[in-house]
């Protein structure tokens, strides 16, 4: 969908910003209905983390906000790319999430976790190169 040709390389075509539009729109109403869906569960089966939740409100909200662009951003970007692509540069988090906590939280990473993240780079690198 991404017009990369001679003349106009780098750029987005019109294709393309309705591509963007339609899966924002699709993330929108996926997020809406796993909201509903997980205030339903919390307020069955654990309504202490929603009254936790609802008593830091900014918290809160600036989770829900960076959580919603975040997913946006992956609904377009599988849009405008092959899905590998984007579900591979994906992987990456997991490699930052546990640098993080090794640096930051000062958790030991277990060989489990470290043979996990190899295999991860590894299919990465197959995706890529295939």
């Amino acid at each position: 969908m991404l017009a990369l040709n001679a003349r106009n390389r780098g750029r987005f075509s019109f294709q393309s910003w309705l591509a963007v539009h339609r899966a924002s729109i699709l993330g929108r109403k996926g997020l809406s209905f796993k909201t509903l869906l997980l205030l339903a569960w919390l307020l069955i089966k654990d309504k202490e983390t929603l009254k936790k939740l609802w008593h830091r409100p900014r918290l809160t909200l600036a989770i829900s906000i960076s959580s919603c662009l975040g997913s946006i951003g992956w609904f377009s970007a599988m849009s405008l790319t092959a899905v590998p692509y984007v579900k591979t540069l994906g992987q990456v988090e997991v490699f930052f999430m546990m640098l993080i906590s090794s640096l930051w939280l000062k958790q030991r990473v277990k060989v489990k976790d470290m043979g996990g993240l190899v295999l991860i780079v590894l299919a990465a690198v197959l995706v890529l190169w295939g």
